[in-house]
């Protein structure tokens, strides 16, 4: 019996039929995981800019008001919270939309430019930095469950410049 038992396993350890399945088993494993992460990273792509565009609108509109006491709270007025003029209702991904910190400046470099620093803020910019929250899809399954985009926007007051055009 051992003779035959010693011949079975030789034949087994020899024999190369079903060799690729393991492999194609660990592949498809390791491409569904890449997969998923370009899943979930591209989402989280398309999530960071949709809250950079609320978060740019929420600074030029305070940027308009800069002379002004109003310039915050027309910020925030505009930002992607809900319920404001600038919430990401087409951005089904965001959620909890907060603005982090906003306030009023004075830039040295708008100054250089010729615009001054002037009303009750004595500033002529505004910055915004908002946060939200993205749920995740696949990622989900090793135990994170969201993430957390940041967006900083600056605007500042301008001026029309004129151009040098000739018509001929």
């Amino acid at each position: 019996m051992k003779i035959n038992n010693r011949v079975t396993l030789r034949q087994a350890l020899r024999d190369q039929r079903g060799q690729v399945l393991p492999w194609v088993a660990l592949m498809m494993i390791c491409f569904l995981g890449m997969a998923s992460f370009v899943i979930d990273v591209g989402h989280a792509y398309v999530c960071y800019h949709q809250l950079q565009a609320a978060t740019d609108a929420a600074a030029l509109a305070g940027a308009k008001q800069v002379y002004y006491s109003t310039a915050l709270s027309t910020a925030a007025s505009y930002s992607g919270s809900t319920g404001t003029a600038g919430a990401p209702n087409n951005y089904p991904g965001l959620r909890n939309v907060t603005i982090v910190s906003s306030k009023t400046e004075c830039l040295s470099s708008i100054v250089a430019m010729g615009i001054l620093c002037e009303g009750p803020n004595t500033a002529n910019a505004v910055q915004v930095v908002q946060s939200a929250t993205m749920p995740t899809f696949f990622v989900y399954l090793v135990g994170i469950k969201q993430f957390t985009l940041y967006a900083p926007a600056t605007a500042a007051k301008g001026k029309p410049v004129p151009l040098n055009v000739a018509l001929l």
